[in-house]
């Protein structure tokens, strides 16, 4: 683990200690080392880019990276040829590409970090103006920093009066920094100070440092949201930029030694397991600010803090090790070069222990039994609005926010695949006379009309306008109860091909070969439309309300009426009576839809019972033939 009164010495010598997962770490590191050599990397944005020749230096012809990823492979190379582990340690054809890029930078003059490459229309040119301006800083800050641990890394194979041509551009560009202020509430602020901090570290300059610090104590400082620990891009959390800002706010503690940041980052760590679901894929659609999409490598940016966090919660160590990392191609280039360098360098080789109770919804961070596990933004009104269900299963919905993707999106069992799982093109909604739940906010202003009851089992009621849900959480079984007076009207499920898998349609139920997760429904005629990249379930109105259930093999419907009374089912925990109300309002109703008072959801019912019943009997939905499958849409 790193010492943070100086990490730079270890940094710079790569001292990693030798245990299974750090060797883990070193192959995804050297598969994308080989991913990019045969042509087949992406580069920091996920675009791919051409092949990566050793012999064509500095940049081959074409230019084979964008400005970043030209900056970052520097620091690539020079980590694979410094790191004893790779397969690449001490490879002279490694070092030379590194060297010769690393001086082709230190030898441009100014401090704009330019790069002279192809455009999106294909013309060569330069990619950057000439000056630094404040708009230019974040992405010159990530220019730099891949460049600096290049020079650590390269130290023993530079001469002295190279490494100082690699200072002067550290200088150059840490002077244009320190007089341009970037004072937001979002990545962009964070990584401006955070590389100043480094800058200072690799110059010796405290006073560098010193601005880093007072730099991030304005705004930036604010992407802590102190509530709930959500890293904020801006007005709330984002799915991808979160993590961006995270990783930058661990650099910036490595280099800036301020230890304040400390308990507001340990806060974070323990959102983000609630964010990601167990497999490490984010799950913050609806309450996104910018990116509900971020790609399947996220999880990079909050490795090397889980690592250093897990001495004192080795759950995190458990959360890596079952399902984290699982299935994906975490090497190539990232943030920081790529965060699992750090991870490796923070990487104890401690035994990981599972914590049983690490998702109760208790041991959030001032949880408050009247309001569950939400989670929101809030400046004079909400600005996002969110709920991160953790059962044995995992869910997300989202009251408020900005991206189009409200109420119930994902639902998955355990560490399988989701059994819904919305696409960048669709999201699960209700439509009913042209309105789409998905693109609404739920009803209210100053209040949003949605109640949460504490159980177990817990309930939750919100309302978008004059569609109802009703929510019911067991350990087993998520219990969704739409409810509308609209006709026509049609529920849409979204199951994206990438994440799911391929769906089987049956009577009452659709599920997956050979898992445990699967959808239970009342309705007696889906439709299954197959998309390019995604199936959709629609359910056409077949009475006020219809019943969704999201659990195992275990799931009983026992009693349901579409126009109303008790819903009754079982599920290996037990056996329930939901008894609900819905209101709904006419036209000319004479009600507050502006202030925010009609908070109507308070007012109907949602009681929860046990229920004794003899559950060996075969659930009601099976009594109906198995429905064919429909052919391609």
């Amino acid at each position: 683990m790193l010492d943070l009164n100086d990490p730079a010495p270890a940094i710079r010598e790569l001292r990693v200690t030798d245990s299974p997962r750090a060797r883990l770490y070193s192959r995804f590191l050297d598969e994308g080392m080989d991913a990019m050599l045969s042509g087949a990397a992406q580069d920091v944005a996920g675009v791919a880019r051409g092949s990566f020749d050793l012999e064509a230096l500095p940049f081959g012809d074409p230019p084979d990276a964008t400005g970043r990823s030209a900056t970052a492979m520097t620091g690539y190379l020079a980590f694979c040829w410094a790191h004893r582990f790779s397969r690449f340690y001490r490879d002279d054809r490694v070092f030379r590409a590194a060297k010769a890029r690393l001086l082709a930078f230190a030898s441009q003059d100014g401090a704009a970090l330019r790069f002279r490459g192809k455009n999106a229309q294909g013309d060569l040119g330069w990619d950057f103006g000439a000056e630094v301006t404040r708009g230019d800083v974040h992405e010159n800050s990530w220019r730099l920093e891949p460049l600096l641990y290049a020079a650590w890394w390269l130290r023993e194979g530079l001469t002295d009066a190279e490494f100082d041509r690699v200072r002067g551009l550290a200088r150059r560009v840490a002077d244009a920094h320190f007089r341009i202020v970037a004072d937001e509430m979002n990545n962009r602020g964070v990584i401006r100070n955070a590389i100043l901090c480094l800058a200072g570290r690799f110059l010796d300059d405290p006073r560098l440092v010193e601005e880093g610090i007072r730099g991030f104590h304005g705004e930036p400082c604010r992407v802590f949201n102190s509530k709930d620990g959500q890293i904020n891009e801006g007005t709330g959390p984002d799915a991808n930029y979160s993590g961006t800002t995270f990783i930058y706010l661990y650099i910036y503690r490595l280099f800036s030694g301020d230890d304040s940041v400390d308990e507001p980052m340990r806060d974070a760590v323990r959102w983000a397991t609630r964010a990601f679901d167990p497999r490490g894929f984010i799950t913050l659609f609806g309450a996104s600010t910018r990116m509900p999409f971020p790609g399947s490598r996220k999880i990079l940016d909050w490795l090397p803090a889980m690592e250093r966090f897990a001495h004192e919660e080795p759950h995190l160590s458990w959360l890596i090790e079952n399902g984290y990392l699982d299935g994906k191609d975490l090497g190539g280039l990232f943030h920081s070069v790529n965060p699992l360098i750090f991870a490796m360098l923070e990487h104890e080789g401690r035994r990981p222990e599972e914590d049983p109770g690490w998702f109760d919804y208790a041991r959030m961070k001032d949880y408050n039994p009247r309001a569950g596990p939400e989670l929101m933004y809030s400046n004079e009104g909400y600005a996002t609005l969110y709920f991160l269900f953790r059962e044995r299963w995992h869910a997300s919905t989202t009251v408020f926010g900005r991206s189009p993707y409200k109420g119930l999106q994902h639902w998955g069992w355990e560490r399988e695949a989701p059994v819904i799982w919305p696409t960048e093109s669709h999201a699960s909604k209700t439509i009913a006379w042209g309105m789409d739940t998905s693109h609404m906010n739920v009803s209210g202003v100053k209040f949003r009309d949605k109640q949460w009851r504490e159980g177990p089992p817990h309930t939750l009621t919100m309302r978008f306008e004059n569609v109802w849900h009703h929510y019911l959480l067991t350990r087993s079984t998520l219990l969704l109860l739409i409810s509308s007076s609209h006709d026509p009207r049609e529920d849409v499920w979204v199951i994206a091909k990438t994440m799911c898998g391929t769906p089987i349609l049956e009577s009452g139920c659709l599920r997956y070969e050979g898992r445990r997760g699967r959808m239970f429904f009342a309705q007696a005629n889906p439709r299954l439309k197959r998309l390019g990249n995604a199936h959709h379930l629609r359910f056409p109105r077949e009475g006020r309300t219809h019943l969704y259930a999201f659990s195992n093999e275990s799931f009983r419907l026992l009693d349901f009426r579409a126009e109303g009374g008790p819903v009754r089912f079982s599920d290996e925990t037990g056996a329930y009576e939901f008894d609900y109300e819905v209101r709904f309002f006419d036209e000319d109703d004479l009600r507050s839809i502006g202030y925010g008072v009609n908070q109507e959801t308070s007012r109907a019912k949602a009681v929860v019972r046990p229920w004794k019943t003899d559950t060996s009997q075969p659930p009601l939905h099976l009594a109906r033939p198995p429905l064919p499958t429909p052919p391609p849409s």
